[in-house]
């Protein structure tokens, strides 16, 4: 009998990633936003806050694979890893790096020192809500992993889901 350590590097040598035909979708909801109040009590118009709608509003991805080993070759939890842009009419929309990890990654829509506003005439009260475009798409994965140490590549695939905020809009009501 033998004893056979886990590998103490790996590296993807080769990404395949195939969005599955027909599963793209846009769709504008109001999922995730808030309604917000805004008074002005004085005798001047002024911008006043509106970040707060899409505080609870998220950008998704989630990792599956009945591959037995797909997520234990990492060397480190949510390591990240470029899974492809999403291009629209020849714009980026989505270009960034996600955690590889089993199931469901969610990050706030609005970054730190993201900022919206709206100009609340003077001795007025609106409310205020939002609505978001979102894109939705499922892709194929397959990744050919490499052992450092060993030189041993192997396969691992599965299902990667996406769910994008793309843009925002604020509703005076």
């Amino acid at each position: 009998s033998f004893t056979q350590n886990r590998g103490e590097t790996y590296e993807i040598i080769k990404k395949e990633i195939i969005e599955v035909p027909g599963s793209r979708k846009e769709y504008k909801s109001n999922e995730g936003c808030g309604i917000i109040q805004l008074n002005n009590h004085t005798s001047r118009a002024k911008n006043m806050e509106t970040t707060s709608i899409f505080k609870d509003v998220k950008y998704i991805s989630e990792f599956t694979s009945t591959d037995q080993d797909a997520f234990s070759w990492m060397n480190t939890p949510d390591s990240l890893i470029f899974m492809g842009e999403i291009l629209k009419d020849g714009v980026t929309y989505w270009s960034k790096q996600v955690p590889y990890k089993e199931g469901r990654y969610l990050e706030s829509y609005m970054n730190d020192g993201s900022k919206q506003e709206v100009l609340v005439e003077p001795y007025t009260t609106i409310h205020v809500s939002g609505e978001i475009s979102y894109l939705t798409r499922e892709c194929i994965y397959t990744f050919t992993i490499k052992n450092k140490s060993s030189g041993h590549e192997f396969d691992i695939s599965g299902v990667w889901k996406q769910k994008v905020p793309l843009s925002s809009i604020t509703k005076i009501f």
